[in-house]
């Protein structure tokens, strides 16, 4: 084992913060008692992928003759291609995977026919188009979105984008290394000159961070990798007390998948307790579209018919949710939507003291039907999909809006009730055997009126009622990403 290790990487604010976040984790091995950095300029070429393909080459060069230890990248931009003189490792936790659109509030208070958008994705653009034609305010939808394809760095980007564009987007994870400030290089002159200039911006501008069911990641965005030399066993021990299982699986399965369906479709995994999240669109070579999301996990046993479960489609449209009265505009700060019920119908977009978030895509939609401006959502994930909107507002704590009877269930929210909900009455559910909730409490209810039920099989969507049902069942909660899944499942039957 080496005392001393020497780390490269490109002389760039987001190389820099990136490599400062692996020194500062190696530091903690006992037995590294000196890291030198080295921090290579950017070659004037023409393009982002000769940039990358100048810069790999060389510390691969460099690595080989032993010249440094470590090259540290940004996962997206390596090739999908392995080498046979070099390893490479993810490490660290990986930072926001989505994309996030920056649109100048001046372009917004006086809205061009057509919105000039800058990006640096032009393998993305189709599904940028297509998510700002269905879900950005409804009284923006009739404009034109013209992409124009940018490289540089983010602040060199950024500066293009605020002499002459209308929006912006740009990969959010690397937004998120640039914003932080909470490690000891922070203030070192040009990164922190390169995040008051984000701030600045944040400031004249309003965002949304693009699920990824609408436009998936590039493989390994957000992701940080090592590269060292394949010979070195040494380097290896050091690179994998820094990676994370879960991570580094993500990174590895979105660049095979990329390997087979090409650069035109884009997937993104997202390993979770309940299971691996897949999200996949684009067009392939062939010319056939791709829309797919789907949870790779195991499930219960299938019903033996459909008597046998609960509910089937007649059986969910039953409940009643009544708003609440007196409650004349919404409450200040930060606020995060489980439902569009949650949203009284006589609030008005002035009365907005933050931003709003929402549960699902669907409870977005119905917002911006209305012309409300939404940040972001959860992508029907739970609220366990932290926003990770730290550094982009003043406080990015939420307020959650939900139904009076909601608080039954742990929430990592503060919640504003709006609505009542009122469940209809249950059918007989004795003979039922496979369940999906709703909520805990519908769940809490119909144990309430059949205990019997807490020996069936029980389902729901990832959040917290499902964890709320799990710490009350005896089997594990089965987890779908929505109803439908769940029904198609138990109607085969076999």
């Amino acid at each position: 084992m080496y005392s001393s290790i020497r780390i490269a990487s490109r002389n760039t604010p987001l190389a820099k913060v990136q490599t400062y976040l692996v020194s500062n984790e190696i530091k903690k091995i006992k037995t590294i008692k000196q890291i030198d950095l080295l921090f290579r300029e950017t070659p004037e070429v023409t393009s982002q992928s000769s940039v990358q393909e100048i810069i790999s080459a060389n510390f691969k060069k460099d690595l080989k003759s032993d010249s440094i230890d470590f090259a540290v990248h940004s996962h997206k931009n390596l090739d999908l291609e392995t080498s046979d003189d070099t390893e490479i490792v993810s490490v660290l936790r990986r930072a926001d995977q989505r994309d996030i659109i920056l649109l100048k509030k001046s372009s917004l208070e006086n809205p061009p026919n057509t919105f000039s958008i800058f990006s640096s994705y032009p393998q993305k653009e189709k599904n940028y188009y297509q998510f700002l034609k269905e879900y950005s305010p409804i009284s923006l939808r009739n404009k034109d979105f013209i992409f124009h394809t940018i490289q540089g760095t983010i602040t060199s980007r950024i500066e293009k984008w605020e002499a002459s564009g209308d929006g912006i987007i740009l990969a959010k994870g690397s937004l998120d290394y640039l914003l932080l400030d909470n490690y000891p290089q922070a203030d070192e002159e040009d990164i922190k000159r390169t995040r008051e200039y984000i701030k600045k911006m944040l400031k004249v501008s309003q965002f949304i961070v693009i699920p990824l069911s609408q436009c998936p990641s590039d493989p390994g965005q957000g992701g940080i990798a090592l590269e060292f030399k394949k010979d070195r066993r040494d380097l290896h021990s050091i690179a994998n007390a820094l990676s994370i299982y879960t991570v580094r699986e993500e990174i590895e399965q979105e660049r095979e998948e990329a390997k087979v369906v090409g650069s035109s479709v884009q997937v993104s995994y997202l390993k979770r307790g309940y299971g691996t999240v897949i999200f996949k669109k684009g067009t392939t070579p062939e010319g056939s579209t791709i829309i797919q999301q789907e949870l790779k996990t195991s499930h219960q046993p299938k019903a033996i018919a459909i008597s046998r479960v609960y509910p089937i489609p007649e059986e969910t449209r039953k409940n009643i949710r009544k708003p609440l009265e007196g409650i004349s505009h919404p409450p200040d700060g930060n606020l995060f939507l489980i439902k569009k019920n949650s949203w009284l119908s006589h609030w008005e977009k002035r009365d907005i003291k933050g931003i709003l978030w929402a549960a699902s895509l669907s409870t977005f939609k119905s917002l911006t039907d209305n012309d409300f401006w939404v940040s972001g959502c959860s992508d029907g994930l739970g609220e366990e999909e932290d926003p990770n909107l730290n550094g982009y507002l003043p406080k990015s704590d939420f307020l959650k809006l939900s139904h009076t009877s909601s608080s039954i269930v742990p929430s990592r929210y503060e919640r504003f009730a709006t609505y009542t909900l009122k469940l209809n009455s249950f059918p007989d559910l004795r003979e039922r055997t496979h369940f999906f909730w709703m909520s805990g409490f519908q769940f809490d209810t119909a144990l309430h009126k059949y205990p019997e039920i807490i020996n069936g099989y029980h389902a729901s969507c990832p959040g917290i009622t499902r964890n709320y049902i799990q710490k009350k069942v005896k089997t594990p909660v089965d987890t779908f990403l929505t109803y439908e899944d769940w029904y198609n499942y138990h109607i085969t039957f076999k």
